[in-house]
């Protein structure tokens, strides 16, 4: 350990310095083995930790890597823990910068120090806020007797907890009657002495919920709530976060301070709170809640830094909660934050790195910034760093002022020996190591770097020349924003203009880049005006070459910008009259093509006046506006699309003010730059103009017609999955991307077979294509299943690639789907096996994404066929493909029955029986558990399909069976062979009960084009959609089951987790993912049970204010919890009675954001906007299906809500849309619905309302008013064909009043000429 850690330049001794040590790992004597493993472990926290030497250390076995490894992150855990100062900071960059520049500790060449820099925050977010002191028993009797009364006090104060749960109840409701003033006054002294009496020990979680619901109020209502008092409500709630009792009411109160002290003041306390308690379930319930709130509030709101210092924190934890809920943290702000977060996620182990991944690509970059909440602060108590943050990426920035040393600066300028040179670029390529250190994004405190730097663009090395000109650059980049302001990016880039003139090419190259990073760091528009005036000043200085250099780089600057950037052409006009009035051929060309591109953009009009505008010597207006004059009238492009198109490279950097072009070269800065860099000096007076790359035309995905030649050269029967070798993978890779060459878009096709970035971007065209151009897709889907079968079969596949690989593969098969296509035998053949030898994936992630797949293949692929292959998939040496074979096996029985998963001569059941006897307790546990399933669905005739067995495994099976069939017993589940669920016959039954089967859950969705359905499938609640409609087998149910199914897992899932988080779950294997088809697990059924009609209604009227207010995304929530708490108030008159008042304003709210949602769809169609229009609907037929909901909708709510259903189902586009053909059967099931259970008189009335007065978006329009009429009629005729039933319900004087109202409306002249049409008459006036 001879060398000094301040010693930055020794990094590259490392190279030679480890593999000698790695050498002496192996020595005889073991004092000479530690000391080498110091060594290397000071060595690897010197150069940023193990990943830094790893490579080196490839020489060492595994044990003593992983030994090194666990040294290295230890040894770093404690440097970070003995370092008081936090690297990671929101800093305000319009605040002046603080100098803090140390002093060289010894002399010699330059080299940063890489201790841990001091941090500059602007406000403490809450860690330095204590919670006021508590008071004492007689100070609380006097504070509170003065607020709420002795009585209260004494309550307060009582044995029972009634008594106790009373005196809070009334404290809640005077809170609740207090006006602002009275709140004010009262909140200090509330939250102190509830905090002591009755206190957070309280024993009864009713108390305790009612203490909550108190301080969440306050919070709410008072605005002198101060942050000692959040701090008191924070420390109480904390590790109440673990009750399932509690958490709702302290999730409400911790959301209400948040609003009131903002996001990043809770985190802050809640991470106190988290820290200092035993039990490691506060930290992830702590986490899961904060995470939530990241996507409410916005992740800019927070507090970047200490959010991710917590998380890297929690990854570091043992308990596994802790790290699963830590990386949903970080999940929920990769949307908000984008890819920049994974910079700050080094240090965190590869395992790790990967379930990350999996979250960000479940929780991809969304730049809108949408929040749900905001803060309740005054202005002058907010902290800026946040706005400051959001406005620069949310990302925080790190300090880099304490390694900008003196010495550094010294080094830089350092002239005093020939070879002086050699520590002038020791401390240029030094600050490169502090950026890398930094992760390239730094805080503008960087002192006179920039200065000396700049110093060095005049260096007599113009090879160190060019490398300063590359590392301002750098520099720029990881400035941000604040590169652009005076005060920290010290005018630089008008000397990096002046580099342009330079006579070597790569100091012209390098400047060229420096000023793209510029570029991208601030924006053109305050980049481009600097470059200008420093060209009008070194007019008459720069040579003609050097001038025609930066106008190249202008026009290719120029690419992307809008006739509206008015600062922009201005300067570029500037620039251009510079080049035209000089002597030189080439700067005057150069010249004429920047203002040439400047009249293009605005016409000869405005750009003569910005001629005039210039402030600029006379000659070179003059000259400018000649050009312009010669040029003659040009009229300004209205199309943008005449202007180079502007790139659309992933791993460009996004500028802020224009686009760069695709086309451009790489500069040395690391960056793709915005010109094409020159090998020499022009000199043929030409100039290089701007090459931009153009998208191919025509869909992603072509049509293909030969599928059924290819298909007939494929083998039809299964084959087994073998892993392909390197040499046989890329053979199959070249016949495949030769037969996809005729059929896919060239730019597409070369994405296809090259990295996993460029498979990423390839998928991401192609299910674009999904949903532009879905015919397209059953004509190639064996040519993407083989795409597909390739990438799955890698030997090591990239994890993010993998990932989007399935859910490509999941969209394509749903695509197919809902063309009413099906998987061929061939197709089958090629794809299947792959699927499922490799779905027991060794990450959790990816065999979710597996088991998605495995779902969508029963409606697209005979469930016997499918069988067969799962089989085979039993014989595989992976346990875990065992395990998911048998998964999906269980539920096919459940779902088709024996005689279908038998028919293909598979022997499915002997084949599990074998698995039954297996030496790992899971498989065996598994295939038991799938026998199980068979004896239930098939009863005794189970036993002739199962075979011969050993006795052990026999006496298992008797055992499982026997305690089976009392289970279904005592669940009233009917008896083995006639299994009932939600009165359906599961899995088909015995043979004798197949027509009974077959009548209540109607044809088998494998039929092609069929939307299936059953009657129970929604929700898993007993008899809730059989309400839908009386009559079995009915095409309504059938409708409504297939559009409400995915709505139903949602709820379905909702109410499992509220109802496992209060009884102990005695069966898992509900918990299963189902296939598309299958049946629901009955979870929700019993958690409806177990809810009071309270907590009913208040997680209605919590989705009631949640579908009120906010943005559609925001009442998409509601809607789901609506649909959750009617369902589980099925047959429960009173809480269905309770609700009834509501359903008048929720009717009217839904209708109001139908037509919203739906346009949104058609904008921008994908799965969430599809999902919104799903739930809706869904949350509209969950009122109207019923009765006592349907009974109080009003007249003017049913008015509206008729009218905007009959608009969607005159929109042309409804069926264009994801899911159009479901949605608009949809459309027509509600319809009925409305008008079969809302009042007949309101009905009618409605109806004849909307014939007087047609909506708005209809009347302009008399083709599109006659179809809206003829709807309106037609449901008129529906309600008049039912009167002999309903006449009882009608009130004939009012319904009498409404008809002559509408003769009224119309007039008698109006009416005779109706009458007298050719067509024989309106048809409603008929």
């Amino acid at each position: 350990q001879g060398f000094d850690k301040n010693q930055a330049a020794d990094v590259a001794s490392h190279k030679v310095l480890v593999p000698a040590l790695v050498k002496c790992a192996e020595h005889k004597d073991k004092d000479v083995r530690a000391c080498v493993l110091e060594t290397l472990v000071a060595i690897g926290n010197f150069s940023g930790g193990f990943k830094a030497i790893a490579k080196q250390c490839d020489g060492l076995d595994e044990q003593k890597k992983a030994k090194l490894e666990r040294a290295c992150a230890a040894s770093a855990k404690k440097g970070s823990a003995d370092n008081k100062s936090k690297p990671l900071v929101n800093v305000d960059v319009h605040k002046p910068p603080v100098s803090v520049v140390a002093k060289s500790a010894r002399p010699g060449t330059a080299r940063p120090t890489t201790a841990k820099p001091q941090t500059v925050t602007a406000v403490t977010a809450g860690e330095d806020v204590d919670p006021p002191p508590a008071l004492g028993e007689t100070e609380t009797r006097e504070k509170l007797s003065n607020l709420y009364g002795n009585e209260v006090v004494t309550q307060l104060s009582s044995g029972m907890w009634k008594d106790r749960l009373a005196g809070m109840t009334v404290i809640f409701e005077q809170i609740q009657a207090m006006d602002t003033d009275s709140a004010n006054g009262a909140v200090e002294h509330t939250v102190r002495g509830l905090a002591t009496t009755p206190g957070f020990d309280d024993s009864n979680f009713q108390v305790l919920s009612k203490v909550f619901e108190v301080f969440g109020a306050l919070a709410k209502k008072a605005t002198s709530f101060s942050k000692k008092d959040g701090a008191c409500v924070v420390s109480g709630v904390t590790e109440k976060l673990t009750d399932v009792k509690l958490r709702a009411p302290g999730t409400v109160a911790l959301v209400n301070v948040a609003e009131a002290l903002g996001p990043a003041f809770l985190f802050a306390r809640l991470r106190v709170g988290a820290d200092g308690a035993k039990n490691p379930k506060v930290t992830s319930e702590a986490l899961l809640f904060c995470a939530g709130v990241v996507a409410e509030f916005g992740v800019h709101a927070c507090g970047v830094a200490l959010a991710i210092d917590w998380c890297k924190a929690s990854l570091g934890l043992t308990n596994p909660a802790c790290k699963s809920a830590a990386a949903k943290m970080l999940g929920a702000m990769h949307a908000g934050l984008g890819p920049g977060l994974k910079d700050f996620l080094a240090d965190v182990s590869a395992v790790q790195m990967k379930v990350l991944e999996a979250e960000f690509l479940s929780n991809p970059f969304d730049g809108n910034g949408k929040t749900w909440r905001t803060v309740r602060v005054s202005e002058e108590s907010v902290d800026k760093s946040s706005e400051v943050g959001k406005s620069d990426g949310g990302l925080p920035r790190q300090d880099v002022s304490p390694m900008i040393t003196d010495k550094l600066l010294a080094d830089m300028a350092d002239a005093s020996a020939p070879t002086s040179w050699k520590t002038r670029a020791a401390a240029v390529d030094a600050v490169g190591v502090i950026l890398a250190g930094a992760g390239f994004r730094i805080a503008p405190t960087t002192g006179d770097l920039l200065p000396a730097l700049a110093k060095r663009f005049n260096d007599t090395n113009r090879n160190l020349a060019a490398t300063a000109l590359v590392m301002a650059g750098k520099v720029a980049v990881a400035l941000g924003p604040a590169a652009g302001e005076r005060r920290h990016g010290h005018g630089v880039a008008a000397e990096i203009t002046k580099q342009m003139g330079d006579s070597k090419p790569q100091v012209r190259a390098a400047a060229c880049g420096a000023l793209d990073a510029w570029v991208i760091a601030c924006g053109l528009e305050k980049t481009l005006p600097v470059v200008a005036d420093k060209l009008v000043d070194l007019s008459g200085k720069m040579s003609g070459d050097g001038k025609a250099e930066a106008l190249r780089w202008v026009l290719a600057a120029l690419a992307g910008v809008d006739a509206d950037d008015e600062s922009v052409l201005a300067s570029a006009v500037t620039a251009a009259a510079v080049g035209l009035a000089d002597n030189k051929a080439q700067a005057r060309a150069a010249g004429a093509a920047v203002m040439d591109t400047v009249v293009t953009l605005v016409g000869s009009r405005r750009a003569t006046a910005m001629c005039a505008k210039m402030s600029c010597p006379k000659q070179l207006s003059a000259a400018a506006a000649a050009h312009v004059e010669k040029a003659g009238v040009v009229v300004a492009v209205a199309d943008a699309s005449s202007a180079p198109e502007p790139s659309s490279s992933p791993t460009l950097p996004q500028r802020p003010a224009t686009a760069r072009p695709a086309g451009a070269h790489k500069s040395q800065t690391g960056i793709s730059s915005l010109r094409h860099s020159r090998p020499g000096t022009a000199r043929n007076g030409g100039v290089a103009t701007s090459i931009s790359f153009v998208t191919p035309d025509g869909p992603a995905l072509r049509r293909n017609d030969d599928k059924d030649a290819r298909l007939k050269k494929l083998p039809k029967k299964p084959v087994k999955f073998e892993t392909l070798r390197d040499d046989q993978l890329a053979l199959a890779e070249g016949e495949v991307k030769l037969a996809l060459a005729p059929y896919v878009r060239s730019d597409v096709h070369a994405l296809l077979f090259q990295d996993f970035k460029s498979h990423l971007m390839a998928m991401e065209l192609l299910e674009q294509a999904l949903v532009m151009t879905p015919e397209n897709v059953h004509g190639n889907l064996d040519l993407l299943l083989r795409w597909v079968v390739l990438r799955i079969s890698e030997q090591t596949p990239n994890t993010q690639s993998l990932l989007k690989v399935l859910d490509f593969t999941q969209s394509v098969l749903r695509s197919v789907k809902d063309q009413g296509g099906r998987l061929s035998e061939q197709e089958g053949a090629l794809f299947l096996p792959a699927l499922v030898d490799k779905s027991g994936h060794a990450m959790d992630a990816a065999r979710e994404k597996f088991r998605g797949v495995l779902k969508t293949v029963p409606g697209l692929f005979p469930a016997s066929r499918l069988a067969g292959y799962l089989v085979r998939g039993l014989d595989s040496k992976n346990t875990k493909t065992r395990l998911e074979a048998l998964d999906a096996l269980e539920l096919l029985v459940e779902r088709h029955g024996l005689d279908v998963v038998e028919r293909g001569g598979s022997k499915a059941l002997v084949e599990i029986a074998k698995l039954a006897d297996a030496r790992d307790a899971p498989t065996r546990a598994a295939a038991l558990n799938c026998l199980t399933v068979a004896y239930k669905v098939a009863g005794e005739d189970a036993w002739r399909h199962i075979g011969r067995v050993g006795a052990l495994v026999k006496d298992a099976l008797e055992d499982k069976f026997t305690k089976a069939s009392k289970e279904m017993a005592r669940q009233n589940e009917g008896t083995p062979g006639a299994w009932m669920r939600a009165g359906a016959l599961v899995g088909g039954g015995a043979v004798g009960a197949a027509p009974l089967a077959s009548a209540l859950v109607g044809k088998s969705v494998s039929t092609p084009g069929r939307v299936g359905g059953t009657p129970g499938r929604f929700g898993g609640t007993p008899g809730r959609l059989a309400a839908t409609a009386t009559a079995l087998g009915s095409p309504i149910a059938a409708v409504a089951s297939a559009l409400l199914r995915p709505i139903g897992k949602a709820v379905s899932s909702l109410a499992r987790r509220d109802w496992r988080e209060t009884a102990k779950e005695t069966e898992t294997r509900d918990a299963r993912p189902a296939f598309d088809d299958a049946y629901p697990d009955e979870t929700s059924a019993s958690a409806s049970s177990s809810v009071s009609v309270e907590q009913r209604l208040s997680g209605w009227r919590r989705a009631l204010e949640t579908v009120a207010t906010g943005s559609d995304a925001n009442a998409v929530e509601g809607m789901k919890q609506l649909c959750h708490e009617v369902m589980g108030s099925a047959g429960d008159d009173a809480a269905l009675t309770a609700m009834a008042p509501d359903a008048d304003a929720l009717v009217f709210q839904l209708a109001n954001r139908v037509s919203s949602i739906f346009d949104a769809a058609l904008a921008a169609p994908g799965p969430s906007t599809a999902r919104a229009c799903r739930y809706v609907l869904n949350a509209l037929m969950q009122v109207f299906q019923t009765p006592v909901l349907a009974q109080r909708v009003g007249l003017e709510s049913e008015k509206r809500v008729i009218g905007v259903l009959l608009l969607r189902l005159l929109d042309p586009r409804a069926c264009e849309m994801q899911e159009g053909a479901a949605l608009v059967k949809a459309l027509n099931v509600l319809m009925l619905k409305v008008l079969e259970h809302c009042p007949r008189t309101n009905s009618f009335n409605a109806l004849l309302r909307l014939l007087v007065a047609p909506p708005a978006t209809v009347t302009g329009d008399e083709n599109a008013t006659n179809r809206f009429h003829e709807l309106v009629v037609k449901c008129l005729i529906k309600l008049t064909k039912a009167l002999g039933q309903t006449l009882h319900e009608v009130d004939l004087p009012a319904l009498l009043r409404e008809i002559h109202d509408f003769f009224h409306a119309l007039g008698e002249a109006e009416i005779r000429k109706r009458a007298k049409a050719a067509d024989g008459g309106d048809k409603p006036l008929r």
